[in-house]
């Protein structure tokens, strides 16, 4: 009978070591280039973006962000609850973990630390919008403001690239079209509920893709910016058009 981690290994590559003192890592492009390894590699990824129009510098995802372990985050979108386990102060370049990350006994196998890593540093390299205003009022997530907090441009660009990276793992394409975008927008909605517990695993991978998905104007805008995954200024003239 397969364990978990059996199921994980033939799901996602293997990820980054972590140690006691927190992730090896220390820049984005070293977290996510094994998700590009069966699509031809990160370089192509970031060259196919690039020609699609994306505004970021591909030097910023190789750019060292370090993590500190301090409980803090936005409690706007989570009915005034600060829950959040990680977050990025644009002001200072701070990425800060919830000290549980550290802790095997609070969270077993480490779950979800990786992808709240890679969320963070995807913030950092990709851009935070001065203005967050939600594109639309989500309608899933049960949580008052939780669905709103998905529709704002920094958070669907992250969450898009998020999709974009699992994609390429899963099917050796890398989106480069809105066409593709959607059949990765779907294949991650059927995927999602399968994903088993650990470093990579997000709880709210399934709802994110039924916020993207189940509105049309949604659908068009996320599809548009998957191939570009661009730098969130940049997307305010066109989400709110």
């Amino acid at each position: 009978m397969p364990t978990e981690d059996d199921i994980r290994r033939l799901l996602y590559p293997q990820a980054p070591e972590w140690t006691a003192e927190g992730p090896v890592t220390q820049s984005l492009a070293e977290d996510i280039s094994r998700w590009y390894e069966n699509a031809g590699g990160l370089d192509k990824a970031v060259d196919l973006a690039q020609r699609a129009g994306a505004t970021w510098s591909p030097e910023d995802l190789r750019a060292k962000r370090p993590v500190v372990f301090e409980q803090s985050g936005n409690v706007k979108y989570n009915a005034g609850k600060d829950t959040t386990q990680g977050s990025y102060d644009p002001a200072t370049g701070t990425i800060r973990m919830s000290p549980n990350f550290r802790d095997s006994d609070v969270t077993p196998r480490g779950s979800g630390r990786q992808t709240i890593l890679e969320h963070e540093r995807s913030h950092a390299a990709l851009g935070v919008s001065k203005d967050d205003t939600p594109y639309k009022a989500g309608g899933w997530f049960p949580t008052k403001g939780y669905g709103e907090y998905l529709m704002t441009p920094s958070e669907m660009t992250v969450r898009l690239a998020q999709i974009k990276r699992r994609y390429a793992n899963a099917t050796g394409k890398i989106v480069d079209s809105p066409e593709e975008a959607e059949r990765a927008l779907f294949w991650y909605l059927d995927n999602a509920p399968n994903e088993p517990k650990g470093p990579d695993s997000d709880p709210v991978g399934e709802g994110t893709a039924v916020e993207y998905l189940y509105n049309p104007d949604v659908r068009r805008k996320a599809m548009e910016m998957m191939p570009k995954v661009v730098n969130a200024d940049m997307l305010i003239g066109r989400l709110n058009t």
